[in-house]
């Protein structure tokens, strides 16, 4: 076996489809091994180029879906921020609002004031009759 490997080592160093096929009949091989070897040969090559466009359709296909992750994430972030601004002001307003309901409670409202206006001249009208 020794003596039929150099030739088609030699071959395989010394390039060229035909010296090969030559070497592996030298050795023994026939017209239909030599054929299945070569198909197999190209079929795995082809399977290795399919993988690696596969594999880097996959990680391109990847860096988009992350890209539009991140986007998406991003516009969630800022809708939720501007939404938070929206809320606080809403807050804001109405505790403002709300001051100035506390304002007229303390100072008494113009109803109000009136009404005891109104018990004092009847109370003062009681007691000097």
């Amino acid at each position: 076996m020794e003596k039929h490997l150099s030739p088609l080592v030699s071959a395989a160093l010394g390039g060229g489809k035909g010296r090969i096929i030559v070497a592996m009949e030298d050795m023994g091989f026939g017209q239909d091994n030599i054929k299945a070897h070569v198909q197999n040969c190209q079929d795995n090559t082809k399977a290795q180029v399919q993988y690696c466009k596969d594999n880097i359709k996959a990680q391109v296909q990847n860096c988009h879906d992350n890209t539009k992750v991140q986007v998406q994430n991003g516009n969630d972030n800022t809708k939720a921020q501007v939404q938070n601004g929206h809320d606080n002001t809403k807050a804001q307003a109405k505790n403002i609002a709300g001051s100035s309901k506390q304002s007229d409670k303390i100072a008494g409202s113009p109803g109000r004031a009136a009404r005891l206006k109104e018990l004092l001249d009847l109370l003062r009208a009681e007691l000097l009759s």
